[in-house]
């Protein structure tokens, strides 16, 4: 048997729909790069006042760049992927939008510790993880505003790594 969380099902409409209020409601629909720092030191603490912010080091935080628990209204963050976000940098920029989606999406009675058969696979769509990736991509990088541009287009235009941007060109074109 295999542990796993499960998140309840959710589409890749709604998450699109969930990401539109975000940035609606932050008055950010059409900002890029989207200010992925703002929204975490300032929007959400202002959203949820309840919400902390911890900064790891890498001795605490080894083999994790970010995590996010539900119910403890802590995100927590590695303090290199922290300051190479406030940089610029892609893949730190995309890891802060995924905790920020585990935090915002994945609260105690929407996730469940489950045990698996061996060899079973969660559906994407019930993969908090999966719908974490999906709830950053979109938010960094919205398909409506990535259509018809190239790779390096998507890269410049919203600060993304080279591999969240071949994920957002596929996403365009499905």
């Amino acid at each position: 048997m295999q542990t796993a969380y499960k998140a309840l099902p959710t589409s890749k409409k709604r998450i699109e729909e969930y990401v539109q209020q975000l940035r609606s409601h932050c008055q950010l629909d059409n900002v890029f790069p989207f200010p992925i720092m703002h929204l975490l030191e300032h929007l959400l603490p202002q959203m949820f006042p309840d919400m902390t912010l911890m900064l790891e080091t890498v001795e605490d935080m080894p083999l994790v760049e970010g995590e996010t628990m539900p119910g403890t209204n802590t995100i927590h963050i590695r303090e290199d992927v922290y300051y190479a976000a406030c940089a610029g940098d892609g893949r730190a920029r995309f890891t802060v939008a995924h905790e920020i989606g585990h935090y915002l999406m994945h609260t105690p009675d929407s996730i469940v510790l489950c045990r698996l058969e061996p060899g079973t696979v969660l559906k994407p769509f019930e993969n908090p993880e999966w719908q974490a990736d999906y709830f950053a991509g979109y938010l960094l990088a919205p398909t409506e505003d990535a259509m018809g541009l190239s790779k390096k287009q998507i890269i410049q235009k919203f600060q993304l790594s080279e591999k969240a941007a071949k994920v957002t060109l596929s996403r365009c074109k499905a």
